[in-house]
């Protein structure tokens, strides 16, 4: 495994750790504009979380980036509302 990949896999969890503590912060405010603000930091951390894990997921054994190989989500929905198909 490459260095850039377990850096962003130990960026992922920490992100999740991030996550994980916002959730319980949102648990216990006393004030609804607290949790709601904990609640937010939360899903922003677990996005972030994704975000690492897809970029670890795309990296080659190389350590190049191997994005153009597969095209993301993002890229053929954007595609499909076009009325083409993007590929990589």
């Amino acid at each position: 495994m490459s260095s850039a990949i377990s850096d962003a896999i130990y960026r992922a969890e920490r992100y999740r750790d991030l996550a994980e503590e916002c959730r319980r912060i949102a648990t216990f405010s006393i004030t609804t504009k607290m949790r709601k603000h904990y609640s937010r930091m939360s899903v922003h951390y677990g996005t972030q979380a994704d975000a690492e894990e897809l970029g670890a997921l795309r990296k080659s054994p190389s350590g190049r980036d191997n994005a153009a190989a597969q095209p993301d989500a993002v890229t053929c929905s954007k595609g499909m509302r076009e009325g083409r198909l993007i590929s990589g």
